[in-house]
């Protein structure tokens, strides 16, 4: 049995983003605790990851000889999330786990595959 407590925040889109207004798979408005600065310090760490993972989409395009804009186009609206994870002291119990077995997603084996085609 998985123990941890996640709080997930993605691309902030706002109430009126067509995407929320098709009711779009995975997307949805960030809910926030109340929590002063909060909100404001998740979003700037999110932002500060984005720019980190375009830097280094933009680097691997030119690796692959691609023009380093190459995936810009493909991230106006990322996908992307930040889970904050939270571990409550163990039990003991011989079933509890932390996380269980999983696979992480992301851009990076994608963008690989362009060069493989």
């Amino acid at each position: 049995m998985d123990t941890k407590e996640t709080f997930n925040i993605g691309y902030d889109l706002a109430v009126d983003d067509s995407a929320i207004l098709a009711n779009e798979a995975f997307r949805g408005v960030n809910r926030r605790p109340d929590v002063p600065g909060f909100a404001e310090t998740m979003l700037e760490y999110f932002d500060a990851c984005q720019a980190q993972a375009k830097a280094l989409l933009s680097v691997m395009a030119e690796d692959l000889g691609l023009p380093a804009d190459y995936f810009v186009s493909l991230f106006s609206k990322p996908m992307s999330a930040i889970r904050l994870p939270h571990y409550p002291p163990a039990s003991g119990a011989a079933s509890e786990i932390g996380a269980g077995a999983h696979s992480d997603y992301g851009a990076i084996p994608s963008a690989a595959l362009v060069n493989s085609r």
